[in-house]
């Protein structure tokens, strides 16, 4: 780091009259030098700076990377566990006691605790499926600045401009969308998709700007009526 010269001392004064033109010569003799000092050192503290960030961002990315490793692991173990005699849902079909299906809207194996051959989705008929066991929610490293997401999707947002993950349009009851900030932005956002259903983030049909540099929010899909809730 550059280090600034002091100007001379003592200052000149008009009260000095005997000592006022050489002490100003000195002083103003010093001023180019100390200005030139004082721009290298902002300079130094920018570089600084701009270093620092770059640095917290290549952190949270290697970090969700590696949670995405994490978390891909015991997703491929547990959707593994749980898919095991699991159908795709369908319609028609009769499903009885203890039956297991996956829905497509949300990917999610349900269990039927009452029978039924109603033609509603598990994800829209709490009154007959139960969740079998969910797994974390996919990652996915984005380095776009848009993106619309499906549900039970987690997405890191990386490039250097503001971005935009825009929630699904018609997602099944209970889904979970994550978002985390991970290019020091206080910018970015997630957008609420006027096209579907789900057509509000915490009852304003507006985006959520994410003020925090570095920031994860997850968010949960209640119904058409109340749309999607901050977790």
């Amino acid at each position: 780091m550059t280090t600034i010269t002091a100007l001379p001392t003592p200052v000149p004064s008009r009260d000095s009259p005997t000592t006022f033109a050489a002490r100003a010569d000195a002083f103003l003799t010093a001023l180019p030098n100390f200005g030139t000092e004082i721009n290298l050192v902002v300079s130094e503290v920018n570089a600084t700076a701009v270093a620092s960030a770059a640095s917290a961002v290549s952190s949270a990315v290697q970090a969700a990377a590696s949670l995405a490793s994490q978390y891909a692991s015991s997703a491929a173990s547990e959707v593994a566990v749980n898919a095991s005699g699991a159908a795709k849902w369908v319609n028609p079909h009769s499903y009885n006691v203890g039956d297991a299906a996956w829905s497509p809207a949300t990917g999610y194996v349900y269990r039927c605790y009452t029978a039924t051959s109603a033609n509603t989705d598990p994800a829209y008929a709490p009154g007959y499926w139960m969740l079998a066991g969910t797994s974390m929610p996919q990652m996915v490293i984005e380095s776009s600045i848009a993106i619309t997401m499906t549900a039970n999707m987690h997405v890191v947002l990386t490039n250097v401009a503001a971005s935009k993950a825009k929630l699904p349009a018609t997602p099944g009851i209970g889904s979970v969308c994550a978002v985390t900030t991970a290019n020091g932005l206080a910018t970015n956002s997630i957008g609420y998709n006027a096209t579907g259903d789900a057509r509000t983030i915490m009852g304003v049909a507006e985006d959520l700007i994410l003020d925090s540099l570095y920031c994860t929010v997850w968010l949960r899909y209640v119904n058409p009526e109340l749309g999607w809730r901050v977790v």
